[in-house]
């Protein structure tokens, strides 16, 4: 855990101020440690900055030498299929329709219209009637993006 806060300051430094770290875990055994770094961007990350964020992350990490065995470095985009674990993500996908999975089991579907410290609220089209559902952050269990095509 303590590798993880000290890498997940150097990742601070290194991304541009658009980008933000959503995640990062070290896991596996001591010789054969798996370092993933997934990341995001207010208006998306590409390919070729997660290439050079990678770049810079493993040179980091070979200069001040803080995994001693072999590991495997990971950076990537949080994905479309993660759950959304950031107010910052929240904020990002105002706008696209989501399924929101409630710490009491049950869920709603709707479109994210606003976010705040506390709380979000969708859209929710039932039938013929459209409502505005609120929802506290302390209820959420997590919240994922629905993609449409």
């Amino acid at each position: 855990m303590a590798e993880e806060s000290i890498i997940k300051g150097w990742l601070d430094e290194i991304i541009d101020s658009d980008l933000f770290v959503v995640e990062v875990s070290l896991t596996g055994p001591k010789n054969a440690q798996k370092l993933r770094v997934f990341l995001d961007g207010d208006s998306g990350i590409t390919i070729e900055q997660c290439a050079k964020i990678s770049r810079k992350l493993a040179a980091k990490l070979d200069e001040e030498d803080l995994i001693k065995d072999a590991y495997q470095l990971e950076v990537s985009s949080a994905g479309i299929d993660q759950p959304l674990k950031l107010l910052r993500q929240y904020y990002k996908n105002i706008g696209r329709s989501v399924k929101v999975f409630k710490a009491d089991g049950k869920e709603e579907k709707g479109k994210l219209i606003a976010v705040s410290e506390q709380e979000i609220q969708i859209e929710v089209k039932n039938k013929k009637v459209t409502e505005m559902s609120t929802i506290l952050f302390q209820d959420i269990h997590h919240t994922k993006v629905l993609v449409t095509f």
